[in-house]
């Protein structure tokens, strides 16, 4: 092991120890800059569309999508979508109690996928923050770095 790994610049920054001479070379990570925006993909229609549209156009705006996290966002999109595709032709055989009805030995029972498709989408969306659950593990990142003021660094670094 080669020790232990370099401060990032901002916290550098933040503590006043940042030199340029020393550390304005150091790799920045272009996949964890966050997306402006993100295109749907054609897989995902109808409603789970317009749900992608309105959820992605709001973590682009919380800087919360990055390159590395997208295909989690597509994925909980996905799961989403089957959720609704499994309630769709529950509702279409009658209700839960015709489907259960008709249901035959052996056929997959729509309401267990329904939920734990849902499940999916839920534990795949907390990683965004949407969910109140998601939201305590998830902090944004400070939206103007000059905006800070001297408690607020103080509070992040200490009385030192």
């Amino acid at each position: 092991m080669a020790g232990r790994p370099p401060k990032p610049t901002e916290q550098l920054k933040l503590e006043g120890t940042y030199r340029k001479d020393r550390h304005e070379k150091r790799a920045t990570n272009s996949a964890l800059e966050p997306l402006l925006a993100v295109e749907c993909p054609e897989d995902i229609t109808g409603k789970a569309r317009e749900v992608w549209l309105m959820q992605a156009q709001m973590l682009c705006e919380l800087k919360r999508i990055n390159t590395l996290n997208l295909p989690i966002f597509e994925q909980a999109m996905r799961a989403y979508k089957r959720a609704i595709e499994c309630q769709t032709s529950i509702d279409e055989a009658g209700g839960m109690a015709s489907y259960s009805a008709q249901m035959t030995p052996g056929q997959a029972d729509l309401s267990i996928r329904e939920r734990q498709f849902r499940k999916d989408y839920t534990d795949l969306i907390d990683t965004f923050g949407v969910t109140p659950v998601g939201a305590a593990k998830v902090s944004t990142p400070a939206q103007d770095k000059d905006a800070l003021d001297l408690e607020a660094i103080t509070a992040i670094i200490g009385n030192g």
